[in-house]
C-alpha cells in the first residue's frame, strides 16, 4: 500500500508516498506526534530507532518492551479505532469501497501491551530447531548479522551477537506483538460482520515478509531463505465454496491486485501485470497454483535471487548487473523443510533446470489467461 507510515512523506506528512491512488492516506499517531515516530513507539509517546531520523536522538532503548497499557498505548489500537470508523462510513454508502488497513506490528521494536506478553511464559520460549548456518555454505553473502536488533536498538552485547537467553526474550517479544496486532484485526472484522459487509465483502490479511526468529543464526529478515520469504496470505470472498481450507499453491505477494480485480470483475483491469489471479486456489484450495515464486535481495553489490517451487528453493547469488555468479544453493524441502543443508553439488541438473525458470521471462503462470505468453 505504501512503506511511508501513515503513506505520506516526511516532513509534513500531508504528500502522498503514492499520489492518485488513494483518496485519503492517514495514520492515527497520537501521542507520538507524527507516523513516522509512530512506527518506532513505546508506551507514553516515547519512540525510538537508531537510524531513524525522527527518533535517533532520543535515549536509547531495547528493541522491545512490555508496557502496562490498554491497546490504545501502542498505535496498532489507535489504526484499528480509525479503520473501525472508516467501515462504518463506507457501509453506508452504496458504491463499492477499498479499504487497506496498515498495522505495524510485529514490526520490531516488538513493543506491546503487557497482557499480550502474558500468554506466554518466559520458560516455555523455544529456542530455534536450527540456530546455524545452512551446512555446505561457500560464502555467507546471502546472510547478514542481524543488523535491526542488534544494531538499530540500544543492545546488551556485542553487534550481531545474540545469546540463547537475549534470543528467547526476543522471541517472546515477537509472539506477543504478534497476539497484539491479531487482536486488533480482530476487532476490525468483528465490526465487518456487525455491519454486514461479510455478505458482500472480500477479506485479504496479508503481510510483506517473515522473520529468521534465530533460524539459521539470523535474528531479522531481508534474506532469500524460507523464514523471512514465507509469510501470511488469507483470502476471504462471500460464497466461496471451501472456507477455511489451507491451500498449499504457491502464491507471491504481487498477485494480490489481479486477484482482487478478478475477483470484483473491474473491468478495463490490465492484462499484462507481473501477478496473476488466485481465483482458482480461491474456488478450489487443491489447485497447485503456479509453478515459482520469486524474490531476490539486494546487498551491496551482490544481488541474490531465489526461486521456491512446491519442493526445492534455488538461490543464486552474483554481481549486480552481471552474470558473474558467486554462489549457487539448493534446499530440499521435501527432506529438509527448514533448509539447514545446500545440496547444490549433488543435484546439478535441478540446479540447471531451476535456473533456467528462474531467468526465464515467461511468466510463472497464467491460470488460462488467453493473453499470456506461453
Amino acid at each position: 500500500m505504501s512503506h511511508q507510515p501513515g503513506g505520506t512523506l516526511p516532513p509534513p506528512f500531508t504528500v502522498h508516498q503514492v499520489p492518485f491512488s488513494w483518496d485519503v492516506a492517514t495514520g492515527p499517531p497520537g501521542s507520538w506526534r507524527n507516523p513516522s515516530r509512530a512506527f518506532f513507539a513505546y508506551a507514553g509517546g516515547k519512540a525510538y530507532n537508531r537510524v531513524s531520523a525522527d527518533t535517533k536522538n532520543e535515549p536509547p532503548r531495547l528493541p522491545y518492551e512490555l508496557a502496562d497499557v490498554d491497546d490504545d498505548g501502542y498505535p496498532d489500537g489507535l489504526t484499528a479505532g480509525l479503520a473501525i470508523e472508516q467501515l462504518r462510513a463506507l457501509a453506508k454508502r452504496e458504491q463499492p469501497f477499498l479499504l487497506a488497513v496498515g498495522f505495524f506490528k510485529p514490526h520490531l521494536p516488538f513493543n506491546a501491551p503487557k497482557k499480550y506478553w502474558g500468554l506466554y511464559e518466559r520458560g516455555t520460549i523455544p529456542a530455534a530447531p536450527w540456530p546455524k548456518l545452512p551446512r555446505n555454505l561457500a560464502t555467507r553473502l546471502p546472510l547478514h548479522d542481524s543488523y535491526e536488533p542488534t544494531r538499530h536498538y540500544d543492545w546488551p552485547d556485542d553487534k550481531g551477537h545474540i545469546s540463547e537467553q537475549q534470543g528467547r526474550a526476543l522471541k517472546r517479544g515477537y509472539w506477543a506483538a504478534v497476539s497484539y496486532v491479531d487482536a486488533q484485526i480482530g476487532k476490525l472484522l468483528d465490526e465487518y460482520r456487525r455491519l454486514g459487509l461479510e455478505k458482500n465483502t472480500i477479506v485479504v490479511l496479508w503481510a510483506d515478509h517473515g522473520w529468521h526468529p534465530g533460524d539459521d543464526g539470523i535474528w531479522g529478515k531481508n534474506t532469500n531463505y524460507e523464514w523471512a520469504l514465507r509469510s501470511p496470505l488469507m483470502i476471504r470472498v462471500p460464497g466461496m465454496p471451501r472456507p477455511g481450507e489451507a491451500a498449499p499453491g504457491i502464491a507471491e505477494t504481487i498477485d494480490v491486485y489481479p486477484t482482487l480485480a478478478d475477483l470484483c470483475g473491474l473491468e478495463g483491469a490490465p492484462d499484462d501485470l507481473p501477478g496473476t489471479s488466485l481465483a482458482p486456489l480461491v474456488a478450489n484450495p487443491s489447485h497447485p497454483g503456479k509453478p515459482g515464486a520469486r524474490s531476490a535481495v539486494l546487498r551491496g553489490t551482490i544481488l541474490s535471487s531465489t526461486l521456491r517451487t512446491d519442493r526445492y528453493r534455488v538461490v543464486e547469488g552474483s554481481k549486480h548487473n552481471t552474470k558473474n555468479q558467486m554462489l549457487v544453493e539448493l534446499y530440499d524441502h521435501q527432506s529438509d523443510p527448514l533448509e539447514t543443508a545446500n545440496i547444490a553439488e549433488e543435484k546439478p541438473e535441478v540446479v540447471a533446470r531451476l535456473l533456467a525458470q528462474l531467468h526465464g521471462d515467461t511468466p510463472q503462470s497464467c491460470f488460462g489467461r488467453p493473453s499470456c505468453r506461453k
